[in-house]
């Protein structure tokens, strides 16, 4: 995870995270304090990994 001015993050994660469980801020990995996850974007490669990217709001 890299987190930006803004609020805005990028990162990658593995197989076992859902697009679900990540655009729902799943654990609070996403965005911090309560903030929701907005303007996410998730591509996968072909082994299922997420690279992903958006921001806090």
């Amino acid at each position: 995870m890299d987190h930006q001015p803004g609020g805005a993050f990028s990162g990658k994660a593995g197989t076992g995270w859902s697009d679900q469980e990540l655009r729902s801020n799943a654990f609070g990995v996403l965005c911090d304090d309560g903030l929701k996850v907005m303007d996410l974007e998730i591509e996968r490669d072909a082994k299922g990994n997420a690279a992903f990217n958006g921001k806090c709001g």
